[in-house]
């Protein structure tokens, strides 16, 4: 075979990779639409993100936590995958391109670990040495290019077609990054010691369990939960506050309001992945909406459009702390902060408008 691409869509989130690459890829499946409709409502950041080194941390969170390092994949019923560390074949020996070609020919999407240096689509092209993980969908071998998507020029989700000695050359400048390190290897933790590593997974066409009706089905009582989860005011929620490590749901709201307060006081540069993912949480709240409108025939043109609203305002949000990152312009500060906390009234007030809605109609689609 000489070409192949596995299906693939536009995900409408675009904030961190491993959830915008996965859910462009589900996304391209209809039997994994309703489960995703079910779940990707709770979000999480850290605790105290404003003193954090991992300032940017803001994601989805749709089950418990498992392997934190393959949450995405370990807790979503959808995939079947395997992850290999690197260290354990031989180098030299080892074909890393055939190796992909033959797992995409068998319908695998790839996720490996390369070095950004040595690939031309990425702002450290050439300049420093960055390991990072590239998802692989497809390949032509007469142009000699696979198909990749990740965070690419300027930090933006994109799909790009990469020439194969680059990825060669990332893969083989990740495993030369990693070698370095194992000189000092005292110094490692056990996942660092792992080194650089590849994944395949692949979309499930039916569940072994076939009374699992959440894989198949719009699961209305189930997304009331979660959305009272979100709010963080019921019983539903004791699960997500008992930790003091990570916030969940609406309490995020304060931790990006906390965070950009100290940035700019402090005179910091403001790590604007955490306001992406939430603004990728409101994209997919507007999917949600117009996914259950289609299957389940709901008035919920009202709540489209005020998410669709609090979608643009975080993207005038993101646009606000790009300035300040540029100018240092302290001004700006209390136009972020009073857009934020509208956001956040706005959206609570709208959530609970919501399950107020789902409830009253709930009897009326079971």
């Amino acid at each position: 075979m000489k070409k192949k691409i596995l299906p693939i869509s536009v995900a409408p989130i675009r904030g961190y990779s491993h959830q915008a690459a996965l859910l462009s890829i589900l996304l391209s499946y209809n039997q994994c639409k309703p489960w995703i409709c079910n779940n990707y409502i709770q979000i999480f950041s850290l605790y105290n993100l404003k003193e954090s080194d991992r300032s940017g941390t803001l994601d989805f969170l749709y089950t418990d936590y498992g392997d934190f390092r393959n949450y995405e994949y370990s807790a979503n019923p959808w995939l079947r995958f395997f992850e290999m560390p690197i260290f354990m074949m031989k180098h030299n020996d080892f074909d890393i391109i055939e190796f992909i070609i033959n797992a995409i020919n068998s319908d695998y999407y790839m996720q490996i670990e390369v070095d950004k240096y040595y690939i031309c689509k990425y702002d450290e092209y050439h300049k420093y040495h960055d390991m990072h993980w590239i998802y692989i969908y497809g390949y032509d071998k007469e142009t000699n290019i696979f198909n990749c998507c990740d965070n690419f020029l300027d930090g933006v989700f994109s799909y790009e077609n990469i020439d194969i000695a680059q990825i060669l050359s990332g893969f083989r400048g990740s495993y030369e990054e990693f070698a370095k390190k194992m000189v000092n290897s005292e110094a490692l933790s056990k996942i660092e010691k792992i080194g650089p590593s590849f994944t395949m997974f692949q979309i499930l066409n039916n569940h072994a369990d076939s009374n699992y009706t959440e894989l198949n089905e719009i699961k209305v009582k189930k997304i009331i939960n979660q959305l009272k989860a979100y709010l963080c005011e019921s019983n539903l929620a004791l699960t997500y506050i008992d930790t003091k490590y990570y916030v969940f749901g609406i309490n995020c709201y304060n931790e990006l309001i906390v965070y950009v307060e100290k940035a700019i006081t402090y005179n910091h540069e403001i790590d604007i992945r955490a306001y992406y993912s939430m603004m990728d949480h409101k994209s997919l709240m507007i999917w949600r909406l117009q996914y259950m409108t289609l299957i389940l025939n709901l008035k919920l043109d009202l709540f489209i459009d005020i998410y669709n609203d609090l979608y643009m305002r975080f993207k005038k949000i993101i646009y606000l702390i790009i300035k300040y990152n540029l100018s240092k312009e302290q001004t700006i500060k209390d136009n972020i902060i009073v857009m934020l906390i509208k956001c956040f009234d706005d959206e609570k007030a709208t959530v609970h408008n919501l399950i107020d809605f789902l409830e009253h109609n709930e009897n009326a689609l079971l």
